[in-house]
């Protein structure tokens, strides 16, 4: 398991970066789903992401204005989604195996 220090050298791929980019343009815990095609979804509040989780059989990324929080990482492991872009570490945060996170704050 990497150790903070690294994990904040690490500065994310020109991809991520650009997903980077759309959290800052939707508002604030906000959430957009990335699906396996391409294509996105519309803008999602925090009370109805789990319900989209669910319902999102082909999703790739889940992108967040805000933070990722344990409960965030629990809607993403009940999906097909592998990738979390956000803001910074949230409230019960445990880096999970087999999704890759990046933080806007950490790896921009």
């Amino acid at each position: 398991m990497e150790s903070d220090a690294d994990a904040e050298a690490e500065t994310a791929p020109a991809d991520i970066q650009e997903l980077f980019d759309m959290a800052d343009d939707i508002p604030k815990n906000k959430a957009i789903i990335r699906f396996a095609d391409g294509t996105y979804s519309d803008q999602i509040g925090p009370s109805k992401l789990e319900e989209a989780m669910k319902e999102a059989e082909s999703a790739d990324a889940v992108i967040l204005n805000g933070p990722v929080t344990g409960k965030v990482l629990n809607y993403i492991n009940q999906s097909s989604a592998t990738t979390v872009i956000g803001t910074k570490e949230g409230k019960d945060f445990e880096s999970p195996e087999g999704v890759n996170i990046w933080l806007v704050d950490i790896h921009r």
